[in-house]
């Protein structure tokens, strides 16, 4: 009787241990997961920021050139001067 109950005992142990673990690597998997999915996110995000930023101040930039270029009276002397 007590074999038995020793045997049982191990097994439940095993089975519970089994079950701890895969609980505890799937929690870590799903956490790697969600903070691998917000890195991405926000590193995606950055660079879609810093990429839009700089189309900004280009288009900015090519605005005030050519607002410069056409306001100016002497447009011959601007057309030069700015190549």
């Amino acid at each position: 009787m007590q074999h038995a109950m020793r045997h049982a005992m191990r097994h439940a142990m095993r089975h519970a241990m089994r079950h701890a673990m895969q609980d505890a690597m799937q929690d870590a998997m799903q956490d790697a997961m969600r903070h691998a999915m917000r890195h991405a996110m926000q590193d995606a995000m950055q660079d879609a920021m810093q990429d839009a930023m700089q189309d900004a101040m280009q288009d900015a930039m090519l605005y005030c050139w050519l607002s410069r270029l056409y306001t100016s009276p002497n447009n011959n002397m601007r057309a030069n001067a700015w190549g």
